[in-house]
């Protein structure tokens, strides 16, 4: 009788594991508040999202979804957003409580112009594109940032990195984010030499539980149809899903 529960007991374990790694990895994906081709996006995003589930989101209506429940539905955050809507502290506190939990975070092109009236966020995603309202950070005062679109820019994939050290060097046209802030505590991914772009084009982060990923690339279709941007998201979304996997259960 024991032998036979042993062997009941190891199934379970196995049909279990089993479940696990065959569950797709779950995708919250917000936008809003910055035009872009919707078209063009959704077939990229069905594209590189192939085997996963998808929901999504929008700002401001959903404003008030985003916090650390997202954690019992999804595995990874993806923001493609450029929402500046005032937040409130409670919303504030619900935001860092969703860092807090574990959850992944994919921060996509404007995302880091998003919450411009929140200083500090730069906190949470190791970086940020620098306006007037946030142009104090650390106590130092920083360059506004620059955004110009139609740009050929060559990427160089930094060697050894834990996301992308298998890819290769590539070219792509895109709108250039010249002068955003990079904490140098950051995990640089990503550089490129074009004069109009920030140095540090893709760069990876921990905040509080979570891990966070921020890619300056993605502005439209040009950059949408690129094979190593598609590679780019899609690889940054797997990388994320198994940090989510390891950090939920800390």
């Amino acid at each position: 009788m024991r032998y036979l529960t042993s062997i009941v007991y190891m199934l379970t374990l196995f049909v279990v594991s089993a479940f696990a790694q065959a569950a797709p990895l779950r995708v919250a994906v917000f936008d809003g508040g910055h035009p872009f081709d919707g078209p063009a996006f959704d077939a990229m995003l069905a594209d590189v999202t192939e085997g996963m589930t998808v929901t999504r989101f929008h700002f401001p209506a959903d404003r008030d979804k985003l916090g650390p429940e997202l954690v019992n539905d999804f595995d990874v955050i993806l923001f493609y957003d450029m929402d500046c809507t005032p937040l409130s502290e409670e919303q504030k506190n619900r935001i860092l409580a969703m860092f807090q939990s574990g959850i992944s975070v994919f921060a996509l092109h404007h995302h880091v112009c998003s919450n411009q009236n929140w200083p500090e966020y730069w906190k949470c995603l190791g970086g940020i594109a620098v306006f007037e309202t946030n142009k104090i950070i650390n106590g130092e005062e920083h360059e506004l940032s620059t955004f110009i679109d139609g740009q050929t820019l060559d990427i160089k994939v930094a060697p050894d990195n834990p996301v992308y050290g298998d890819m290769k060097d590539f070219t792509i046209e895109d709108e250039a984010y010249g002068k955003c802030y990079v904490d140098p505590k950051a995990t640089v991914l990503l550089t490129t030499e074009h004069p109009l772009s920030t140095y540090a084009v893709a760069w990876s982060w921990s905040e509080g539980k979570s891990e966070v990923l921020t890619l300056l690339l993605g502005h439209d279709a040009k950059s949408y149809d690129n094979p190593a941007f598609r590679q780019l998201l899609r690889e940054g979304l797997l990388y994320l899903g198994e940090k989510a996997k390891q950090n939920i259960q800390c």
